[in-house]
């Protein structure tokens, strides 16, 4: 059950989700520590694209309050994220053209952004905050007095930062910064080495890959323009054009291509560190 007594929806819209009631509404897949602040301050719920002046955002914040209300919601950050981007404005579906609000932005209490006060028919306002090192994000709309019961927006909010994928031994489930998701198959640890499956690592650091059966090869097309070719059975994965000696060859599993991570990961310039106590491995994208 939420803060209101209703059960919790969610549903997700881009790179939000958002849930009934202004219950859940995750942000870059972050729960939120804490939404609204009275009965009417809540976030709606929407599940599909949001209009400000005619501009269209593929997912949004959208709610009501009544005037002189506020309503927002907080963040747990831990100081992973650089940057706050996104869009305010009023929905152009309101239905009281006097609508009027403010929209602010809180770094661990400090304001970091405060916008014009926002009419039905005004051109959208963009921001992008630096959060670096903001370990609690709060954001606030306010309605501003006299105005009436109508929508606020916030158009394609994201958070900016270094991707971050936590995978451990026996577990199909991992985290893609602070998203669980979950593969259909383990990491595992073989001679010594950590396996890890090379499709599902690659992706969560922005680069495609791409299979030939026919040939029983692998390729990584990282978001840094780099390109790995890695072979099922041989130690040498071809960078781009030169050839790197790994310690171990890639291997099918379950029908997956699995190999010590370090050696992709740190090619697409990420980092990995092992916590044998807890036998994770955290690969780290700035």
């Amino acid at each position: 059950m939420g803060l209101l007594g209703l059960p919790r929806i969610s549903t997700t819209v881009g790179a939000c989700s958002y849930a009934l009631a202004g219950v859940t509404v995750y942000l870059n897949g972050i729960e939120p520590v804490a939404v609204g602040s009275g009965g009417h301050n809540y976030y709606g719920f929407e599940s599909t694209s949001a209009k400000i002046n005619g501009k269209t955002y593929s997912s949004s914040l959208k709610g009501d309050a009544h005037s002189g209300d506020e309503k927002g919601a907080e963040y747990n950050l831990g100081r992973r994220y650089d940057n706050f981007k996104g869009a305010v404005g009023i929905s152009d579906d309101a239905p009281k053209s006097e609508t009027q609000a403010q929209f602010r932005v809180f770094g661990d209490d400090e304001l970091l952004y405060e916008s014009p006060i926002k009419k039905l028919g005004d051109e959208p306002s963009t921001f992008d905050i630096s959060v670096k090192n903001v370990l609690r994000l709060k954001i606030v709309a306010v309605w501003v007095e006299g105005s009436k019961l109508d929508y606020a927006i916030w158009g394609n909010p994201y958070l900016t930062g270094p991707k971050i994928v936590e995978m451990t031994i026996g577990d199909i489930k991992y985290r893609s910064n602070d998203t669980e998701l979950e593969m259909d198959i383990a990491p595992y640890v073989k001679s010594g080495r950590t396996y890890l499956p090379v499709r599902y690592v690659a992706e969560a650091l922005g680069a495609t890959v791409f299979w030939n059966n026919k040939t029983k090869t692998a390729t990584v097309a990282g978001a840094n323009g780099t390109v790995l070719t890695l072979t099922i059975g041989s130690r040498i994965m071809r960078n781009s054009n030169s050839n790197v000696q790994m310690d171990a060859a890639p291997e099918i599993r379950a029908g997956r291509t699995m190999l010590p991570i370090r050696w992709v990961a740190e090619a697409l310039g990420a980092t990995v560190d092992w916590n044998q106590e807890a036998k994770l491995v955290t690969i780290k994208l700035p």
